[in-house]
């Protein structure tokens, strides 16, 4: 009588331990697969056509940022029109700078701005930058940008340069 008492008690157990066994690799892939299940998906795309024109496109032509420039942290970008030039200097695709500008801290007052499309801007260097974050500190730089030749029989184009001033308050710029 003992024996088959044995015999059947020991059979359960292996049943509910082999159970018991397959409960816990289950739960042990579940889990292991847990993370590739929540970061799985399809990636949202941003809707604002000009936004992902800007952001695919952009280059940077400049950036101070800590310990250079003590007061603001400032990008210098250049959005090239798509295109080529077809014989003739109008025809040749624009660019359009955006200039950023930010104070440092947890919460920084921004702003950008924007210049008029022309033909190849380029930074051509700070003029100065800031210590501080005063508002009547500024940072300084000069652009260049070409406009098409009055007189063509030299070259197609001719230089202009423009000494920026601007802080993440206000901003202005003058023709040198």
């Amino acid at each position: 009588m003992f024996p088959g008492i044995f015999v059947a008690g020991a059979a359960h157990l292996c049943v509910r331990r082999h159970q018991g066994m397959k409960l816990l690799l289950t739960m042990l892939l579940a889990i292991g697969a847990l993370p590739s299940l929540v970061i799985a998906g399809n990636l949202a795309t941003v809707q604002n056509e000009e936004l992902a024109r800007v952001l695919a496109n952009f280059e940077m032509l400049a950036q101070a940022k800590d310990p250079e420039s003590k007061g603001m942290y400032v990008r210098v970008l250049k959005l090239q029109d798509p295109g080529e030039c077809d014989g003739s200097p109008e025809t040749c695709p624009q660019s359009t700078i955006y200039i950023a500008v930010s104070e440092y801290g947890e919460f920084p007052a921004q702003k950008v701005y924007q210049l008029p499309k022309g033909h190849n801007w380029e930074f051509v260097g700070w003029v100065k930058l800031p210590a501080t974050d005063s508002p009547t500190d500024y940072v300084q730089l000069t652009l260049k940008v070409q406009r098409p030749a009055k007189n063509r029989s030299k070259t197609w184009w001719d230089n202009e340069y423009y000494l920026l001033k601007l802080n993440y308050r206000e901003g202005s710029w003058s023709k040198q």
